[in-house]
């Protein structure tokens, strides 16, 4: 069993003993290689792992704080973009509705001014009618008497 430099390591500090096949043997010899740089030289390699793997875990580290601060900018600068393009739907908005009550404004006064217009022409056309009535009474109790 490899020696762990801490519980549950997940990469050996021994490599495995590499198969070498000879081509003259086909598969009967097997040589175990260990390469000379994967001996252990007691604890200052072990230290040597660890400072290498530490080195590894700061670099990624630093490597997600870049990129977490990258995302931040960007977030900010998205939401800079909201603030401008919400700023521009409510002017274009306000716009849109300042036009329509306008409109509805114009529309409004030429309403009362057609009602003004219609309401003055039915109370000349009573008066016609008035007249009108009472002219026929007349003509009519006239002919009555002509009768007679």
């Amino acid at each position: 069993m490899p020696y762990e430099p801490y519980k549950a390591a997940i990469t050996p500090l021994i490599s495995v003993a590499k198969k070498k096949h000879s081509k003259e043997s086909r598969g009967s010899a097997v040589t175990n290689e260990t390469p000379v740089g994967d001996q252990l030289d007691g604890p200052s390699t072990i230290q040597g792992l660890a400072k290498e793997e530490r080195e590894q875990y700061e670099r990624e580290i630093n490597e997600l704080k870049a990129k977490l601060e990258d995302s931040e900018k960007q977030l900010r600068i998205q939401h800079q973009v909201n603030c401008e393009v919400k700023k521009l739907l409510v002017a274009s908005v306000g716009e849109d509705i300042e036009a329509q009550v306008d409109f509805l404004t114009q529309d409004k006064a030429r309403l009362a001014a057609d009602i003004r217009q219609y309401s003055s022409k039915m109370s000349r056309d009573f008066e016609e009618k008035e007249k009108l009535s009472v002219e026929s009474d007349l003509w009519k109790s006239k002919f009555l008497a002509s009768r007679y």
